[in-house]
């Protein structure tokens, strides 16, 4: 197809609508024999690639008390926001585009040392990347309990937990704090994930408790040390765990 394409001889424009018919039935063959083998043997549809997420089959699988933030950085000065949310059945997408720059991509390479480093101050760097990254999804998030974040470039060194979010008295709450969050690579990771869930057919019947004794070494480990400096200390009580 790609030879007679780009030929441009004579019959090239028959000969490439020939063998794209070719393709499509074949491949209509493969999906009928992929169908008929999944629903046969449903194990099988575990170990199959991952098919693309669309706004239709998010719609089915994405749990409606749930917001999915799908980050793409297109360039060093813009960065998409695709926000996705479901209600009765119906799938909507909303998409920002987020003008950055250079200095703002290398926040976030900074606020995680920040956060890291007890010396540091973390929280200005908190409330800028979140007016950045996710007060323009604020409307899609109101209601919802949780997030399925899809960051990408520099944006997986944001600990997105640690983003603080406006509060018009006291201290601005973290992000942890109002909703549960969830990593994924994109949005048909999600979707693959959401019905490998749905897919199990044992469900746990009752609750697990399991508790540790660890032994974190001298007490000397809460604070800094001696071979890795700027750590946060445990014990420092400005930095809850």
């Amino acid at each position: 197809m790609v030879k007679e394409g780009v030929r441009n001889a004579v019959g090239s424009k028959k000969r490439f609508v020939a063998l794209q018919n070719r393709e499509r039935a074949v491949e209509e063959k493969l999906q009928t024999l992929a169908d008929a083998l999944y629903a046969r043997y449903p194990s099988l549809a575990d170990k199959q690639i991952a098919t693309t997420a669309t706004l239709s089959s998010l719609a089915s699988t994405l749990p409606s008390d749930t917001a999915l933030l799908d980050y793409i950085q297109l360039s060093n000065k813009k960065l998409l926001l695709v926000v996705v949310t479901t209600r009765q059945g119906k799938a909507t997408v909303k998409v920002y585009t987020i003008p950055v720059t250079s200095a703002k991509l290398q926040e976030c390479a900074a606020f995680r040392t920040a956060c890291a480093d007890p010396r540091k101050e973390y929280r200005p760097l908190a409330a800028r990347l979140s007016r950045l990254l996710i007060s323009p999804a604020s409307a899609q998030m109101a209601g919802k309990r949780r997030l399925m974040l899809c960051p990408d470039g520099p944006l997986w060194n944001v600990p997105f937990q640690a983003l603080t979010l406006p509060s018009q008295t006291g201290t601005a709450p973290f992000l942890w704090q109002r909703y549960d969050l969830a990593y994924a690579y994109s949005a048909t990771g999600v979707q693959a994930a959401l019905r490998a869930h749905d897919r199990q057919t044992s469900k746990p019947t009752g609750s697990l408790l399991v508790m540790a004794n660890p032994d974190f070494g001298s007490s000397k480990r809460f604070g800094d040390l001696d071979d890795l400096p700027g750590q946060r200390p445990l014990s420092d009580p400005s930095r809850p765990l």
